[in-house]
């Protein structure tokens, strides 16, 4: 049964879309809410190190130095590696049975003894809950919660609890880690919105304008098949893609839980190739606060990277230059003549290259890019 509280909690969560610094803040009224010690939150990319996000409720974050001082943060690295894969189907997991299965299928063993004794003697913690918030080949999410000694039906009474709002924060964590990406490398969100590569749009439910950031800006001016009105609102040139789009921001506005993101296109006015569109709800269960919209642009050929692809998919050196052939739109026949290798060897490797990665087309193979290696200035 969700509580009239809860549905509070939820609104408050993802209006930190538009109020990164709100984090901590909403972290403290979840653990006020699940009834635990302490909760921390970690958002981490093995691609993109600078991209380390961490927050903890106010006695979590209390005892950090003490934490990082005394070692343990070695001691917990390893469960990053199967941390997604074991708790996929569990969930949230108590911690000394995650470090028995952890232990069985990893070489790099879990030895979290002198970490749990620290904890009950220092602060009293009698048992960590862990879960992964993300599956994505190279992000590591994910939520630790601690209990002090309790009984067993408030102890599962507040894991149920924290068991709903897992969803709603790896949602929020998803349609956020561009804007985490830009608040790492820059420390202020709103104002660097420019250095992100790809038109960015914060829609309300109608479809008009919050705010946009300049590629997002020139795209629209351009009306090159995207445009806004006269009242702002969002408008695709091509009549089809944009009845497309209406229908699919009602859709996502009317059942959010079921669509996470949706992946749409946008026909320029142009013979250029058409614009790849990512489409996300900003809500709460039944309160939606707006749209996340993400336009790209395959024909600027300078955001998309696939450099990370060799560590994530086994890719062999050929394999990779070929893959970012691809990516910047070039065909069979045009890589066979820049490689000065035959064709049928070009296309047996693009066959390699897609089972490996799960492609099947280029805008596939931009999206994966992208979401491995987002497009944000480095400097």
């Amino acid at each position: 049964m969700i509580s009239e509280s809860n549905v509070k909690l939820l609104e408050r969560i993802y209006q930190v879309i538009l109020n990164p610094d709100d984090w901590e803040p909403m972290v403290d009224a979840l653990n006020h809410e699940i009834g635990a010690y302490g909760i921390n939150m970690w958002v981490g990319d093995r691609v993109l190190m600078d991209l380390q996000s961490f927050w903890a409720s106010d006695k979590i974050r209390n005892s950090m130095d003490a934490y990082l001082h005394s070692g343990f943060v070695d001691a917990e690295r390893p469960l990053m590696q199967t941390l997604a894969r074991i708790t996929e189907t569990t969930g949230l997991m108590e911690i000394s049975e995650f470090q028995q299965e952890h232990n069985r299928i990893s070489e790099d063993k879990l030895d979290l003894a002198a970490l749990g004794h620290w904890l009950k003697q220092n602060y009293g913690v009698e048992e960590r809950y862990i879960s992964a918030l993300n599956q994505h080949p190279s992000y590591y999410d994910c939520i630790n919660i601690s209990f002090h000694n309790a009984n067993s039906r408030k102890r599962q009474q507040s894991l149920a609890t924290s068991r709903f709002f897992i969803p709603h924060l790896a949602n929020l964590i998803a349609v956020s880690r561009p804007f985490l990406l830009l608040k790492a490398r820059f420390n202020a969100v709103l104002e660097v919105l420019d250095r992100f590569h790809v038109g960015v749009f914060l829609l309300n439910n109608d479809g008009s304008l919050i705010s946009h950031n300049q590629l997002a800006q020139e795209i629209a001016s351009a009306q090159n098949g995207i445009r806004l009105d006269l009242k702002q609102r969002l408008v695709l040139s091509h009549e089809t893609d944009n009845l497309r789009l209406q229908q699919t921001m009602t859709e996502l506005l009317a059942s959010p839980a079921q669509h996470r993101q949706v992946k749409l296109s946008a026909k320029k006015r142009s013979i250029q190739t058409p614009y790849l569109l990512e489409l996300s709800p900003i809500y709460h269960q039944e309160i939606p606060l707006g749209l996340l919209l993400i336009v790209i642009d395959p024909e600027d050929r300078k955001v998309i990277d696939t450099g990370a692809f060799s560590e994530l998919f086994g890719l062999t050196q050929a394999e990779q230059q070929i893959c970012q052939l691809l990516a910047e739109g070039y065909q069979a026949r045009d890589i066979s003549d820049i490689r000065h290798t035959g064709l049928e060897t070009v296309r047996g490797q693009i066959k390699s290259i897609q089972a490996k990665t799960h492609t099947r087309e280029r805008s596939e193979l931009i999206r994966l890019a992208l979401s491995i290696n987002l497009p944000v200035d480095k400097q």
